[in-house]
């Protein structure tokens, strides 16, 4: 039995939306990092804002994972029960894994002691702010960072709109096609009816001939 094509099959759909969390997850992470190593100044919230909307991605993550794990589980019992191919369910499995795993070392990478102690110099900078030391150049990083991290976050706005209205396209059109096959079934409904009843008229007409004929044979 072949493989399940791909437009008929969940998998791919759960995979696409895991897939694109994923990559916002991972230019949370590394924007995380790189604004802790040029020592951006904590108390403009903008760490705390990036590792919240990074564990509620991981999180959104984490449950796709759980419901396509158990999917995985199921279909690797009998792949050919589901037109699945031995391979191609090693690949899910494969798949699944690598994600869970990557989750889990960016995870401890945000919360590995090096980090902790470029996070307590970001706050010896912000004593320094709060001194009046000059920090023009620390400045005008952390404000190229935020821009960073506002672009990174339009962009991931703008790919789950564009996520969206791509489902909504679907859906219309796949509502265009129904509403074209309900036409049809219409017309196709109407046809029949007049043909049964040209048909009736025809036996109708054919019993008539038939009763007129016995009659004149009895005759």
């Amino acid at each position: 039995m072949g493989d399940m094509k791909e437009v008929q099959d969940p998998f791919f759909e759960a995979k696409e939306n895991i897939l694109l969390k994923f990559s916002n997850v991972c230019r949370l992470h590394d924007l995380y990092l790189k604004m802790l190593k040029e020592g951006f100044v904590e108390s403009s919230t903008a760490l705390t804002d990036i590792m919240k909307e990074f564990q509620q991605i991981v999180d959104d993550i984490d449950n796709y994972l759980l419901d396509l794990e158990e999917v995985v589980r199921v279909v690797e019992k009998q792949p050919e029960k589901y037109g699945i191919s031995i391979e191609e369910s090693l690949k899910r499995r494969t798949f699944v894994d690598q994600v869970r795993n990557n989750l889990v070392q960016m995870q401890k990478d945000l919360e590995s002691p090096f980090f902790d102690s470029l996070r307590l110099k970001d706050k010896s900078s912000n004593s320094s702010l709060l001194s009046g030391k000059p920090l023009k150049k620390d400045l005008t990083s952390n404000m190229e960072l935020a821009q960073e991290y506002q672009l990174l976050i339009m962009n991931e706005q703008d790919a789950q709109l564009d996520h969206v209205f791509g489902t909504v396209q679907n859906l219309r059109e796949q509502a265009s096609i129904m509403g074209r096959e309900l036409v049809e079934q219409s017309e196709l409904i109407e046809e029949v009816d007049i043909r049964i009843e040209r048909t009736n008229e025809r036996l109708k007409r054919g019993f008539k001939n038939m009763k007129r004929i016995v009659a004149q044979n009895e005759g």
